[in-house]
């Protein structure tokens, strides 16, 4: 390994550091994940019949503001607040411990969709980290070819 190799190694090395570093500071978690529609529609049918608003969940509580409201005025519904901000609506007659197994069936579906997106946030990370360096070493070798064929 000649000299030039040498520093190329410290150089992607120092900027692994830096990638990793950035890559831990940004990991994606549970409680980041926004809900979607679609974390809903990874619960099982019958589960999903229990929550109210199940269907359109994404604007069910900007579309139904003063109906929740007056709703759960009354008693008729009970809200659940997940850790991801997200508020799941059930009817005041489901009783607690099966809201309670909703809750934690839907925030699995949401750890679920973290590990997903931190196994496509570790991959962006490598190509984050190879492709630079592999630039940087073939304009290194261009340059190295460059220099030889200007000697002879």
């Amino acid at each position: 390994m000649n000299g030039w190799q040498r520093l190329w190694l410290l150089v992607v090395g120092i900027y692994l550091v830096a990638v990793v570093v950035f890559a831990a500071m940004s990991f994606p978690k549970p409680e980041s994940i926004h809900h979607t529609q679609e974390l809903y529609d990874r619960l099982a049918p019958e589960v999903r019949q229990k929550i109210v608003g199940n269907m359109n969940s994404e604007n069910f509580r900007v579309e139904k503001r003063e109906y929740l409201e007056e709703s759960l005025k009354r008693g008729l519904i009970t809200e659940v607040e997940m850790p991801n901000q997200h508020i799941m609506v059930f009817p005041s007659e489901l009783p607690k411990q099966e809201m309670e197994s909703i809750a934690k069936q839907y925030w699995a579906v949401v750890e679920k969709s973290a590990n997903n997106q931190r196994l496509k946030h570790i991959g962006l990370a490598f190509l984050l980290w190879v492709l630079p360096a592999l630039a940087l070493y073939g304009f290194g070798w261009s340059v190295g070819w460059v220099y030889r064929g200007f000697k002879k």
